[in-house]
């Protein structure tokens, strides 16, 4: 490198570059957890020409605030699909790191790593839809305000910690302004 009447050089090694022969693909989290629940997860191990992995050995370990919650080995199936379950804590917030190692019939070793939140609290989505006027809503003690139609559709929501919507039932009661029923 020349710059002005200052020169300076510098040198450095290029080590061989081998391109992965697979590749670890955590499922998505597409359930809702709380504290206390057994946690079920899964993915696949694949070769990147798309063929699954059989002959490999998964292992992992989770993690939560630093301690071990679980740990092993588990071996994928025909498909190449690996699954694993641990108990959370019954405490109201969980951070969840799952890391991932897994190992092939040649010796070569990927890692990954799969983060989950597990929390007491559920975050729902309420939304009325079509033309309405406005009204009061009482949720769990606190009030938003809303709007009154003859034929209300609602949609509700629920959301995962992780952000993404979830599956799950809800039961709700329409009042009217005396408190009778609708």
């Amino acid at each position: 490198m020349r710059c002005g009447d200052m020169s300076r050089q510098e040198s450095f090694r290029v080590d061989e570059f081998e391109i992965p022969g697979f590749e670890i693909l955590p499922d998505a989290v597409e359930k809702l957890w709380l504290p206390g629940d057994e946690v079920q997860l899964g993915g696949q191990v694949r070769r990147l020409d798309g063929h699954p992995m059989t002959s490999a050995t998964v292992h992992y370990r989770v993690l939560c605030s630093r301690d071990v919650l679980a740990e092993g080995d588990v071996t994928p199936d025909a498909d190449g699909r690996y699954a694993l379950s641990f108990l959370s804590r019954d405490s109201e917030y969980q951070y969840i790191e799952v890391a991932y190692r897994v190992t092939d019939a040649t010796g070569e070793t990927q890692e990954r790593t799969q983060f989950l939140f597990i929390s007491a609290r559920i975050h729902l989505d309420l939304s009325l839809e079509g033309s309405c006027a406005r009204a009061d809503l009482k949720v769990k003690g606190a009030w938003a305000q809303m709007v009154e139609s003859r034929n209300p559709a609602f949609r509700f929501t629920v959301r995962s910690p992780q952000g993404g919507t979830m599956p799950l039932d809800v039961a709700y009661t329409l009042k009217n302004e005396s408190g009778g029923k609708k």
